[in-house]
């Protein structure tokens, strides 16, 4: 299960008994129903009971009727089930997340009789997921496969071992498939992850970014050169698309406050102009203020509650937007103060080869290019942008009745309300935050699903954390 900051989905994943050939990975597939796979959801976020720990374990029991309706009953004590929490539970404080997964722990182990150790529940760092993600697109691309597995027209690399692993320079070269990175936005933060091929590239990194170097070895033995990689990755807590829009939408109200020095958009008669969102829309949002840390003046404090509705009127700018939201990538919030569980300051830009790499995008990065503009697929920063340019200035009425006529089958009301924004913000991440020059050709988003396969990063949790399943083979019986 993947507890999110806006939902948890559960996966259901099944494997044969594995072959015993050391260079070959457990061949992990999910469960099918119709060809598609089978994913369960609940909504909001695991850590939207925050404040109500007791009922944590009732909001994720239809997930688990799920699974153990779909999951033979003899087979129940052997399954093992992992839940493994994301941003949204990472910005809780701790006494609350502690809250939360003890009673978890407590229903699941009263009412259901799955494999779940105290290791199978955790939060895990934005370093985890992003690992988790690129293992997962890895995997199903088949970059994994031992060279004399790898499909015939694969581009190999040669691919040096992390010092210490071999006896004399260069005598180990390892020759596999070239693997691709991974780029996830999630509704709370971003994760990055590539692999580095060779000690130059790693000498050539200045020493913050080294400490982002994962080793992770996917073999099933301790010492396995073939299967071990070097992984770049990095996490950016605050900067998914939902945490941008709120920050978006404080800053907005703020800073007109500020400007016209009273509290704007407070009625429906002062609605507060935004370009991020499309032409002619009027509607509401809450905006969530921590008022002890706020940074503005006494007279604009004292007019807002911690928790204000604000009405909003869309312009539908994507320039006017994008210029007020692009320095979000390099600068703290300069409004709202914090003190535990803050997001990070800014998004420090990879060091990536741009010339000779390729990423896929995950998550935000599918959905706002293809549920709404329908250009999933290759990126293509200049028809992106006039895409998400024209829908922003069309005004809301007409997408509106286009949505009713079905015209966006992959949407829902949230995702075209949102749209403008999130396609700016999506360009904004990438090219300001990233530094992906405009002209990049070897970015593509991705669905949940490449090749038939699921690659959503439960994948390669799974990969990684039943990894030593070949050898051991029989554990529970």
């Amino acid at each position: 299960m993947d507890a999110g900051s806006s939902g948890t989905r559960a996966y259901l994943y099944s494997w044969p008994q594995h072959s015993g050939d050391p260079h070959q990975l457990l061949k992990i597939s999910p469960l099918l129903m119709d060809g598609e796979p089978m994913v369960k959801k609940v909504s909001p976020g695991l850590s939207s009971m925050g404040e109500t720990p007791d009922n944590a374990f009732e909001y994720i029991r239809p997930l688990l009727m799920f699974a153990s309706e779909n999951i033979p009953r003899d087979k129940h004590k052997e399954t093992p089930l992992y839940i493994l929490a994301t941003a949204g539970m990472r910005l809780l404080e701790k006494e609350a997340q502690e809250a939360v997964l003890s009673n978890l722990r407590k229903g699941i182990s009263e009412n259901f009789e799955f494999y779940f150790p105290d290791g199978h529940l955790e939060i895990i760092s934005g370093k985890q997921e992003g690992i988790y993600q690129w293992l997962s697109i890895n995997y199903v691309l088949g970059k994994f496969e031992h060279k004399d597995h790898a499909s015939a027209n694969e581009e190999l690399v040669a691919v040096e071992p992390a010092s210490g692993h071999s006896s004399s320079p260069g005598s180990e070269l390892v020759f596999r498939p070239r693997t691709v990175g991974a780029l996830d936005m999630g509704g709370a933060s971003v994760q990055l992850a590539m692999e580095i091929t060779t000690n130059l590239q790693l000498e050539g990194m200045p020493e913050k970014d080294k400490a982002q170097v994962a080793e992770i070895n996917l073999g099933c033995l301790e010492h396995d050169t073939e299967h071990t990689y070097r992984v770049f990755v990095t996490t950016y807590l605050g900067f998914g698309a939902n945490e941008a829009i709120r920050r978006h939408e404080r800053t907005l109200l703020l800073e007109n406050s500020i400007l016209m020095n009273e509290a704007q958009g407070l009625n429906t008669d002062k609605r507060l102009k935004d370009p991020c969102r499309p032409l002619g829309m009027k509607d509401n949002s809450t905006v969530v203020l921590d008022k002890e840390n706020l940074k503005v003046p006494s007279n604009i404090k004292d007019a807002l509650s911690e928790s204000q509705t604000v009405h909003f009127y869309g312009t539908g700018e994507w320039e006017t937007c994008f210029s007020q939201i692009k320095n979000f990538t390099k600068e703290e919030d300069k409004f709202q103060g914090c003190a535990e569980s803050c997001p990070d300051p800014g998004m420090r830009p990879p060091p990536i080869q741009f010339d000779n790499s390729e990423f896929y995008g995950f998550s935000e990065y599918w959905y706002s290019m293809d549920d709404v503009l329908g250009l999933g697929g290759q990126y293509m920063f200049k028809k992106f942008k006039e895409a998400s340019k024209e829908f922003c200035s069309t005004r809301w009425h007409l997408s509106w009745a286009k949505y009713l006529q079905g015209s966006f089958p992959n949407s829902d009301v949230e995702r075209l309300t949102t749209q403008c924004f999130k396609s700016v913000w999506v360009t904004a991440a990438l090219h300001q935050g990233l530094l992906f020059p405009p002209g990049y050709g070897h970015l593509t988003s991705a669905p949940n699903t490449v090749h038939g396969q699921v690659v959503h990063w439960t994948l390669g949790a799974l990969l990684y954390r039943t990894r030593f399943f070949p050898l051991r083979y029989g554990i529970f019986h």
